[in-house]
């Protein structure tokens, strides 16, 4: 049976990458386009544009101080881009497509109030199944909430429904992914 974890996430005290590699992460390029839609976030009666997330793989720097810094069992360590600099909005209510659990580590916020929300959908379980999308907020209910700080390791829970909101420039981390909680 497959353990259900309840929280929505964990900060930890892994080593932190060292400035050539957070600098590698910046020199990435932006993505090229705005957003797909219109949100709709029925709960604060806001809307917002639904950016498009890229994902690069990692470079061989970023994999070798992974191997050597967080738990094993990963299957993708990726660098994560939202937001091209030019549209404000978010990434909408989901769980996560190919991953459970990731371990996440911010180089640029997207802003300086980006929200990760986690949300639990009325009559529904908290934990969901991978790539649970919700685009009515009002079948939703705010369970947690954290603004992510840069240069720290996030554990999040991928399988609980989440969005994040108010990216106004370009939201960059590496993330690694995992299909089961890497901590007990």
């Amino acid at each position: 049976m497959f353990k259900r974890y309840n929280w929505c996430y964990k900060i930890f005290d892994f080593p932190k990458f060292n400035k050539k590699i957070i600098e590698q992460i910046r020199n990435l390029e932006p993505i090229t386009y705005h957003y797909t839609s219109l949100h709709r976030d029925i709960s604060s009666d806001t809307e917002y544009n639904h950016l498009l997330l890229k994902r690069w793989q990692a470079p061989r720097s970023v994999e070798n101080f992974i191997k050597k810094t967080l738990p094993a069992g990963y299957h993708e360590i990726g660098i994560q881009v939202i937001g091209d600099g030019n549209t404000a909005g978010g990434h909408g209510a989901h769980s996560d497509k190919t991953r459970s659990f990731s371990f996440l580590y911010l180089i640029d916020t997207g802003g300086n109030n980006v929200q990760t929300r986690f949300f639990k959908e009325k009559k529904k379980p908290l934990y969901r199944k991978n790539f649970t999308v919700i685009t009515d907020y009002s079948k939703i209910e705010l369970v947690d909430s954290v603004i992510i700080e840069p240069f720290k390791w996030y554990l999040l829970n991928q399988r609980i429904i989440h969005d994040v909101i108010g990216i106004e420039g370009i939201r960059k981390s590496i993330t690694v992914s995992y299909h089961k909680c890497p901590i007990n």
